[in-house]
């Protein structure tokens, strides 16, 4: 029986590779905040202690996120994504986009952001 560590089990998951912390978004009161992460990541690791709406593209501007299709992702909790793979594929030059708004309009809330 192989017993693994957390680091090692989440290596295994995710496919291996480096961690590549980000500086944390801050969302204000119902706005959206972006990170532009190119084309050498394949997962986002995000975190906050508010819900938020999450969105990959390859639009980097806010105002991306359309509150009725967005994914939401529940607060206190770490969310494995994987980035979409042809997202970069699209002909832009900035590769996939991560845009990140806040559910409910109170003050700022920040999203912590780890890329692999």
């Amino acid at each position: 029986m192989n017993i693994l560590t957390t680091q090692e089990s989440l290596e295994r998951m995710l496919g291996g590779g480096k961690w590549a912390e980000q500086s944390a978004l801050s969302v204000s009161a119902g706005a959206e905040a972006y990170l532009a992460i190119g084309t050498q990541y394949n997962s986002v690791v995000l975190y906050s202690n508010q819900d938020f709406y999450v969105k990959f593209d390859v639009v980097a501007n806010a105002s991306q996120i359309n509150t009725s299709n967005s994914l939401i992702c529940r607060a206190n909790n770490l969310h494995f994504l994987p980035v979409p793979y042809d997202i970069g594929l699209s002909g832009a030059t900035t590769g996939a986009v991560l845009h990140v708004k806040q559910i409910d309009s109170i003050p700022d809330i920040v999203v912590r952001v780890t890329l692999r």
